[in-house]
């Protein structure tokens, strides 16, 4: 209830208002002719897809498996760019060593990556949640180490003076105090997430909403294609809301408990 209500208190009226009237001024344009485009079809065109394909099950069936591969390729990047983040940010030496790897590395494209992870394990969700895996892992990796390199000296100077270990340093005040920018890294990754998974299931996965879509675009059927887009659509933007309202209810470890903890 806590996360339904956070994630409800941001709601932007205006912006749904809007949206409403961009629907509107669609299915007017269609029904008046406006719009003639043979495979531009109107939103209760788009609405009875929708309802059939939820009754079939293929909707949700499609859904569950782009929801999953995603949420796992996003958790494990989350890991992995936490753990490799916090060794560059707090490590000289490994900032000196690595981050012309890491440098190279993410600067390749993601979707160049789909035919080696087809050969590798094949039509998929091992194939997809590598690929998802890989693109999401940079902006939390980078957000991370540039969230702990920003960390104020005075923050490092107040845990020295409680003589508090390396490790309870990072765990209690560093990590803490970058939290704000690994936050952004983990909405990018989130987002990068959805739309690698779309692109895997588009380019290499017989499965989930994005194979879904290019099969209805390929059978001509382009109320169920429609359908499909705005699933995905809504299937980030409540993944975004989740992850805001998520990190909205964690308090941030404040210098001052460890202080409290320490007297």
């Amino acid at each position: 209830m806590a996360l339904a209500r956070a994630a409800t208190s941001r709601v932007n009226i205006y912006g749904l208002v809007t949206l409403v009237a961009l629907v509107a001024i669609w299915q007017l344009l269609v029904d008046g002719g406006v719009v003639t485009a043979q495979y531009i079809v109107a939103p209760t065109e788009v609405v009875a897809a929708a309802d059939e394909l939820l009754a079939s099950g293929q909707l949700q069936e499609a859904t569950l498996h782009t929801l999953s591969a995603v949420l796992i390729g996003w958790a494990l990047a989350v890991v992995l760019g936490l753990l490799l983040g916090c060794m560059f940010g707090l490590f000289r030496a490994a900032r000196t060593y690595g981050m012309a790897t890491v440098d190279l590395l993410r600067s390749l494209p993601t979707i160049a990556l789909v035919p080696p992870a087809v050969l590798v394990f094949g039509f998929s969700v091992k194939m997809e949640v590598s690929v998802i895996t890989w693109a999401a892992l940079w902006p939390i990796l980078i957000n991370t180490a540039g969230g702990i390199a920003q960390v104020p000296r005075e923050l490092h100077d107040a845990a020295r003076t409680f003589r508090l270990s390396r490790l309870r340093t990072a765990v209690s005040v560093i990590v803490p105090a970058a939290m704000p920018s690994i936050v952004v890294g983990a909405r990018l990754a989130m987002a990068v997430a959805v739309i690698l998974a779309i692109v895997a299931e588009m380019a290499g996965n017989p499965a989930g909403l994005g194979y879904e879509m290019v099969f209805a675009q390929q059978a001509i059927q382009p109320a169920d294609m429609f359908a499909f887009i705005v699933t995905i659509g809504l299937l980030g933007v409540v993944l975004n809301a989740a992850l805001v309202a998520a990190t909205r209810l964690v308090p941030p470890v404040a210098v001052a408990e460890s202080q409290r903890e320490r007297r």
